[in-house]
């Protein structure tokens, strides 16, 4: 008798290790397989050139691209992501119509002046009547390859486009009247040479034909909710949006049914020399930690290579079998550390159930309050009290902004911190000193630079007089100290009485 081997619970294909680096909402993936393995294969997610869910607005804000490319999504004016409205996620892209827009530069994944591709997204109207751009790839020229736009005038939403010789070459009109707090899917798509336009599954208007080459040009960026110079924007809010590379995803004019969820995200690991030290099973929690080694030049090692990044690195060690995709967790944890030697990397990574062993209960009796700023038990709101500004100079732990702190006394953020980007990864540093318009880091400010964004936090010193000033608008009735604590200590040798 012979059994088939997945009956008898045996794994088939060969097993490759998956290694798994999150900080925050930024992920790293890297396999000690001979190739990339993709877990997620759907087209609209391998292959998008950008995809947005508006979930995510980073601070200082940027919003989170979630294809593969990662391309910096920036939004303008008063554009941000809101849980007002959302279609899925909890969240959407929010513009009012009045300058604001999403946008990113020019990258070669979303110039497609031939072959095929894909517009999709949902969108409401909490405004209609106005002339709004929902997508273009242009500059104040005028002239683009692709563009979804609303006629305010018709209530109707088209599709099109201009070549190479800057010459309109298609035009696609829905025939659906746009109305308010509805929400609407809405794609375009190039299928050969034919441009279609659907809406809620349903293909709208005359198709349109042309064979040659769109318009391409490096210097022209994409705007999404407005033109890139955030002009002719919507009113309204903008879901699970999506450019989709050399792939249409609705061809012939057929019928579909809209997603009923989000885009799912891609899940690449690439390949890389990477191993561990073998995983132990032991009562003792400091046997279970493990030495992964990468190429010193690794993204995540070089997190740490000057300073350690101000957000844990998350570790999950994944075994995959290719070829039949079954998947099992090996470990959890986090990076402690990381030596370079040599051409190697060695990042020292404890177990997830390290956190048991910590302190729990730390409440002291004592005069200062001993909560966390802008913490759970703080109970402030730190957007109440930032600072956005931008970076004049700066010059070791010397930080100059552009505005707004120059105009506040010695110490206004001391005790504070500053946060801003660096590669895409949140970084905060602690503030230390401030004087005049100067605040000193506790650490260098690795990666940033002139001109950059920056949030700034005022800072408390943890006294009741802190707590209780308009610094923090009175915030006494969550101060955690004891301010009648007594000076004298009773068990000391002079009397408290």
């Amino acid at each position: 008798m012979t059994y088939d081997a997945q009956e008898v619970g045996l794994q088939t294909g060969k097993p490759v290790e998956l290694f798994t680096f999150t900080r925050g909402n930024q992920v790293e993936r890297f396999t000690s397989a001979d190739r990339d393995i993709d877990l997620q294969t759907a087209p609209e997610a391998l292959q998008a050139s950008l995809l947005l869910h508006f979930d995510t607005v980073l601070t200082p804000p940027t919003v989170l691209d979630s294809s593969l490319n990662r391309l910096p999504v920036t939004p303008i004016g008063n554009a941000a992501a809101s849980v007002a409205q959302s279609k899925f996620g909890g969240a959407s892209g929010f513009l009012d119509g009045a300058g604001d827009v999403f946008r990113t530069p020019h990258h070669a994944s979303l110039d497609a002046p031939t072959g095929d591709f894909t517009i999709r997204g949902w969108f409401r109207w909490a405004a209609v009547g106005t002339n709004a751009c929902l997508f273009v790839k242009a500059t104040t020229t005028g002239f683009y390859p692709y563009q979804l736009f609303y006629n305010g005038g018709t209530g109707k939403v088209i599709f099109t486009g201009y070549d190479g010789a800057n010459v309109l070459q298609y035009t696609v009109t829905g025939t659906t009247t746009i109305v308010v707090n509805t929400w609407y899917h809405i794609a375009a798509v190039r299928n050969g040479s034919t441009f279609r336009l659907y809406i809620n599954g349903v293909q709208e208007g005359t198709p349109a034909t042309f064979a040659g080459t769109l318009r391409s040009n490096a210097s022209d960026p994409v705007g999404i909710g407005a033109f890139e110079n955030a002009t002719t924007g919507l009113n309204g809010f903008i879901d699970d949006f999506s450019f989709i590379k050399g792939v249409c995803l609705y061809p012939s004019g057929t019928t579909f049914t809209v997603p009923a969820a989000a885009s799912p995200d891609p899940q690449r690991f690439t390949a890389t020399a990477i191993q561990r030290t073998n995983i132990e099973s032991s009562q003792e929690l400091s046997r279970s930690n493990i030495t992964i080694t990468t190429p010193r030049n690794n993204p995540v090692a070089d997190l740490y290579r000057v300073v350690p990044p101000s957000q844990p690195v998350v570790v999950q060690v994944q075994q995959y079998h290719d070829g039949d995709g079954a998947l099992a967790s090996l470990w959890a944890g986090r990076i402690m550390g990381v030596q370079f030697a040599g051409a190697k990397a060695e990042m020292s990574c404890e177990p997830v159930f390290t956190s048991i062993k910590r302190q729990g209960l730390r409440r002291a009796y004592q005069r200062q309050c001993p909560h966390v700023v802008y913490g759970p038990e703080c109970g402030l709101n730190r957007d109440t009290f930032k600072l956005a500004t931008t970076v004049t100079s700066f010059s070791g732990l010397t930080v100059t902004p552009a505005s707004g702190v120059s105009t506040e006394v010695a110490g206004f953020f001391a005790g504070g911190y500053l946060e801003y980007l660096s590669n895409g990864w949140l970084e905060r540093r602690f503030i230390t000193d401030h004087t005049g318009g100067v605040l000193t880091l506790s650490t260098i400010p690795l990666g940033l630079s002139n001109g950059q964004a920056i949030n700034v936090y005022r800072g408390c010193d943890h006294t009741l007089t802190m707590c209780a000033s308009a610094k923090f608008a009175d915030n006494s009735l969550n101060y955690g100290g004891f301010k009648w604590m007594p000076l004298k200590n009773p068990f000391g040798a002079a009397p408290i009485f």
